[in-house]
């Protein structure tokens, strides 16, 4: 199974350094975020262009549900692809290439949605420890997506649909009123 380095704008360098050091246990698949500048892209693209370790992941072509399925962890820092790897079934590593500006933006490690990881050792040794499965948080992953494992789970666009036709009807809502109160308050 592939591990995945999701990379943000701006540092191809360690994360080429990063992918480098990861070769030797497994093979990381490299997906650059979808705005990344084309002269970093570049960069990755000549890195690894003779790599048989290394496979790359380009957004703009692989769409990020084949992505995900193709992984069995994500590696990346602050960005929202934590929690589409969290509901896809892949463990998230939270691991900063570079100091961010602000760490765990999202709060996907303060409230459990993915694992954090200090350094490239920790990263291998989480891979390791879940080498054989892991257990998702799906109260995390629902702090977040309310509608995770529930009947509206990946039919999030049919509920809004439904929950803006019966408002403009003045008819009662799909789902329990207490369930939009309870979650209305957490972002």
């Amino acid at each position: 199974m592939f591990r995945a380095l999701h990379v943000n704008p701006f540092f191809p360098e360690p994360c080429c350094a990063a992918c480098a050091a990861w070769t030797g246990t497994s093979h990381p698949r490299l997906r650059w975020h979808p705005g990344q500048a084309i002269l970093d892209i570049k960069q990755y693209r000549v890195a690894f262009v003779s790599s048989e370790r290394v496979s790359l992941s380009d957004p703009n072509i692989e769409s990020i549900s084949d992505f995900m399925a193709k992984i069995g962890w994500l590696i990346a820092g602050n960005s929202s692809i934590h929690l589409e790897a969290a509901i896809a079934g892949v463990m998230p590593i939270y691991y900063e290439l570079t100091r961010p500006d602000h760490i765990d933006y999202y709060g996907y490690v303060k409230h459990g949605v993915t694992h954090s990881a200090a350094s490239a050792t920790e990263v291998l040794e989480l891979i390791e420890r879940t080498r054989h499965g892991h257990t998702q948080n799906a109260e995390a992953i629902r702090y977040y997506s309310a509608t995770y494992c529930t009947e509206w789970d990946g039919r999030e666009g049919e509920l809004v649909a439904e929950c803006l036709q019966k408002l403009y009807l003045g008819e009662k809502l799909p789902v329990l009123q207490q369930a939009l109160a309870d979650t209305s308050g957490r972002h």
